[in-house]
């Protein structure tokens, strides 16, 4: 299998591949999709709502098109993909008629399920294309996060912009005194962003911990950040994994030609998440 043969390169070679870390011992599996059927699960996931509005950058161009989310298979391993592209869509700047325009294609978990404390992993890789902003990240779904951003906080285990070497993994909260936004930087840089890695998060009371193959490039506890708002009550965080294409950060410089032929995917092998013994879930089935 495809996830056996580059866990096991990982182990030979720890600087060139994907390294898989166990989550905490005691901790059980609550939430899983490693993509094998050849369309979404509708009870794990959910598209993008039109209606919600397209105020924020990541939001724009994020489109309810079946084509922008495909299914595949390498080594009979299946994956997921989140395209951006240009062509005919619709997207949440233009929800009907669609036209030619960019678009991209995201799943989330915000109407399915959700959860405070445990461990994340992702297994994943992206293609690099001017304007290209794929992402795996949580936002919180309880009365703090109704509130408005950043107040209920924001964790992202991966962010990459167009051709860069970073990869960015942060924590958004409110300021120290409560207001404005504060940021806490992770990440790491390598050569090898294109290929398959491990993005994890490991959270539990007072802490939260950012991984990349098993390493951890952000160690963030609640007793530097006054205004943490991640042990809240009542704050559990759902999944979203998507592509993005343009905004302020990233710029809006799109190679046509990469968009309008074959598109720029997150590719997504696996998403598992492991509750921690003293944290929440909330898991719905769609009727």
């Amino acid at each position: 299998m495809l996830r056996r043969f580059f866990l096991c390169l990982a182990l030979l070679l720890p600087l060139c591949g994907s390294v898989s870390a166990e989550a905490p011992a005691g901790w059980k599996l609550i939430f899983s999709d490693e993509f094998k059927a050849p369309g979404l699960n509708t009870n794990k996931w959910n598209r993008i709502n039109y209606a919600s509005g397209a105020g924020a950058d990541w939001h724009k161009k994020q489109s309810r098109d079946k084509a922008l989310v495909t299914f595949s298979k390498e080594d009979g391993d299946g994956y997921v993909s989140l395209w951006g592209k240009k062509g005919r869509f619709s997207n949440c700047e233009q929800p009907k008629p669609a036209k030619d325009t960019y678009a991209c294609g995201g799943i989330f978990t915000e109407k399915t399920f959700a959860f405070q404390y445990g461990y994340v992993e992702v297994r994943a890789r992206m293609d690099g294309c001017n304007g290209a902003w794929p992402a795996i990240w949580l936002l919180p779904t309880g009365k703090s996060g109704l509130r408005g951003w950043p107040t209920g906080g924001e964790i992202d285990m991966l962010e990459h912009l167009s051709h860069e070497t970073r990869i960015y993994q942060t924590l958004h909260m409110p300021g120290d005194n409560g207001t404005g936004h504060r940021n806490a930087p992770g990440g790491t840089d390598t050569q090898d962003k294109e290929g398959w890695h491990v993005y994890g998060m490991e959270w539990g009371p007072g802490y939260i911990k950012l991984l990349f193959d098993g390493q951890v490039t952000g160690d963030f506890k609640k007793e530097n950040f006054p205004s943490w708002p991640f042990d809240a009550k009542d704050n559990e965080f759902y999944l979203l994994l998507d592509q993005q294409l343009g905004g302020a950060w990233v710029g809006h410089n799109f190679e046509d030609k990469i968009l309008a032929s074959k598109g720029a995917g997150l590719h997504v092998d696996y998403v598992r998440v492991y509750g921690h013994p003293e944290g929440t879930f909330t898991r719905k089935e769609k009727k």
